[in-house]
């Protein structure tokens, strides 16, 4: 989250192929049991999912710990690299209903994923860098209040079944 550096992180302390447990964010998975997992590379950590050889139905989602939105200048961004990519499954969610307890039925999502720019994403391989998708200003219903109330979810869903390969990495931009 941007705006008065309401909240940051760079997965720097993900521990390589484990499912991500980082204090405040959460894993929710609707289909299959695939998760996002820590990865490093060139001592860089980075967080990242694939349904690669996975059959069946994926829809899991990544959810950011709550931040206090004080300015309706505050935006979302973060970095990003594709690889292996041959369908449009990754949302990009905002939330100021949500409840923080993996009940996400229960609250209203608003999807802000046109607001960024992704690079294209090779079928085979991987983008060469992580780039920065730009940012998505958070329009939420009262901007001013102090209390924990934006979420931001990263969501992936692998809607065929069969065997297709999938790999979103991402990596949030320290400010």
């Amino acid at each position: 989250f941007t705006g008065e550096d309401l909240s940051s992180q760079d997965f720097e302390t993900v521990e390589k192929d484990k499912d991500i447990v980082l204090e405040g964010w959460e894993q929710v998975t609707l289909k299959g049991d695939k998760k996002w997992q820590g990865k490093i590379y060139s001592n860089n950590g980075y967080t990242q999912f694939s349904a690669n050889g996975f059959e069946g139905e994926v829809d899991t989602w990544f959810i950011s710990p709550a931040v206090a939105v004080t300015s309706k200048d505050a935006g979302l961004s973060f970095d990003i690299k594709f690889g292996y990519y041959n369908a449009d499954c990754l949302d990009v969610l905002v939330s100021d209903t949500y409840a923080g307890n993996g009940s996400i039925d229960m609250a209203q999502w608003t999807s802000v994923k046109d607001q960024f720019t992704f690079p294209e994403g090779p079928a085979n391989g991987y983008n060469d860098n992580f780039v920065n998708v730009g940012l998505s200003l958070i329009h939420i219903s009262e901007p001013t209040r102090r209390t924990p109330i934006s979420y931001a979810v990263f969501c992936l869903k692998k809607k065929k079944k069969g065997k297709k390969k999938k790999q979103t990495s991402l990596k949030d931009k320290e400010r």
